[in-house]
């Protein structure tokens, strides 16, 4: 086995490796189911896929400004929706294509827990804002996963 030390870390960070890319599904609707189409390119060396992950994150960022200038930021991540691709090897260079199903919940909102987080300081203004990401996760047995995300937008 001639595999050098920069090929194990260059194998261990996914230097070369595979990559995931995702075509933006357009605006989501509350309520609906809706899918994701997720691609992945094998890189130089064949790689074991354990799983390809897909999940519809919102980010709730809420800001608080106090007396004296104060500032309190928090930020949650909540996971809305998830679906998952079972394994597979993945050889150099080939393409595999991936629908995962998803839904946004009519009610989704991770506004009310950031609120409730940030109630202890002494308010003078809150501002919030909610930014939902689409994000599809290959997990690599022995390397870093490979991941794509995009911004989506909800009405």
């Amino acid at each position: 086995n001639h595999m050098g030390f920069f090929d194990k870390v260059k194998r261990a960070l996914n230097i070369g490796g595979a990559k995931v890319e995702l075509t933006p599904p357009g605006v989501l609707h509350r309520g609906s189911p809706f899918t994701v189409s997720a691609r992945i390119r094998g890189g130089k060396l064949e790689q074991k896929i354990t799983r390809m992950v897909a999940t519809l994150e919102l980010l709730s960022t809420a800001t608080q400004y106090g007396a004296n200038n104060q500032q309190a930021r928090n930020t949650e991540t909540v996971t809305v929706s998830q679906d998952e691709a079972p394994g597979f090897t993945l050889q150099p260079g080939e393409t595999k294509e991936f629908t995962f199903k998803l839904k946004l919940d009519a009610g989704a909102s991770a506004a009310a827990g950031v609120m409730a987080a940030l109630g202890t300081l002494n308010k003078i203004a809150t501002q919030s804002r909610e930014s939902w990401e689409l994000k599809v996760v290959a997990e690599i047995e022995g390397s870093a996963n490979t991941s794509g995300r995009v911004q989506v937008r909800v009405e």
